[in-house]
């Protein structure tokens, strides 16, 4: 009878903590994949300008930031240039919890998160730092993204590698260039 309440505790012990760790602030931790599921949108970029949003009816400081995308690593937008908002301010000396402040011509890695306004909100987990990759950090192997759900569409691979699609049955392979067109010719990608 001990051992059936032992996975119970666990579990409660482990709710207990994301409570109180979301009470205190503190960001619960989180997987890669967990991370690229709760994102509509995430990009590595650079900072081209910023301001403060001066809006008397949200009492929340918040930042605009205009933003140079140099690789995508979940979805695509129009163009490669966003405007995306950040909580907290510039002047302030006082900094909010989970907020990211990124200066001009910073890189940084953005999970982002559309908003019912419209906007494209920072998410807390992002990163900002002129020594990011992600291709060792953050881009996630194709088969994963697949089966945790994401559409092949929605994949995309490291910056030295391509997309492709088996011929087999249409699954995502991220493959280098030259074997790319060797695969190619010999039926196995389409």
């Amino acid at each position: 009878m001990k051992f059936k309440k032992i996975p119970l505790m666990i579990f409660l012990i482990g709710i207990s903590m994301t409570l109180i760790s979301s009470a205190n602030g503190i960001l619960a931790p989180k997987t890669n994949l967990d991370l690229y599921l709760d994102s509509d949108l995430i990009v590595m970029g650079k900072v081209l300008s910023l301001e403060e949003i001066k809006d008397v009816s949200n009492t929340t400081p918040r930042t605009s930031y205009e933003i140079i995308i140099s690789q995508y690593i979940k979805g695509n937008t129009e163009t490669n240039q966003i405007t995306v908002v950040g909580f907290g301010s510039l002047n302030s000396t006082m900094q909010m919890d989970n907020q990211i402040i990124m200066s001009e011509g910073q890189k940084a890695l953005l999970m982002l998160n559309e908003q019912i306004d419209g906007y494209l909100y920072i998410s807390p987990y992002s990163l900002s730092s002129d020594f990011l990759n992600p291709d060792l950090h953050f881009i996630l192997p194709p088969l994963k993204l697949l089966k945790a759900g994401i559409s092949s569409e929605d994949i995309h691979c490291k910056s030295h590698l391509e997309l492709a699609l088996k011929s087999s049955n249409g699954s995502p392979v991220c493959l280098k260039s030259e074997s790319k067109n060797i695969l190619y010719n010999r039926g196995w990608i389409k």
